[in-house]
């Protein structure tokens, strides 16, 4: 029962992995999360088909899942680029602004 159990985890792995790679960007946090429980709801679903039971109800919260995901198109900040962004912010808001002649 237990390389059963291990079986199921590895392709649930193996399809979160590839669920991420397809984004072609860094995977931020929902995506991860996105990706793992949709991974879960496959091989759940595929072993309930193989064992001769229906599995319309798990395929359709799939596709739920898929359509709620929705994966940014744009390439997600990496953490490099958001602390420049936050630095670069402090710096102007540090700077003297200068008054107008009235």
């Amino acid at each position: 029962m237990l390389e059963l159990a291990s079986g199921y985890a590895k392709q649930r792995r193996e399809l979160a992995t590839a669920l991420l790679g397809d984004l072609g960007r860094e995977p931020t946090a929902r995506d991860r999360v996105a990706a793992v429980n949709l991974a879960s709801l496959h091989v759940t679903a595929e072993r309930v088909e193989k064992s001769g039971r229906n599995a319309s109800a798990l395929r359709q919260q799939i596709t739920q899942a898929m359509r709620a995901w929705r994966p940014e198109t744009k390439p997600a900040k990496s953490a490099a680029d958001t602390a420049a962004d936050f630095m670069a912010e402090m710096q102007a808001a540090a700077r003297p602004k200068k008054e107008s002649a009235a």
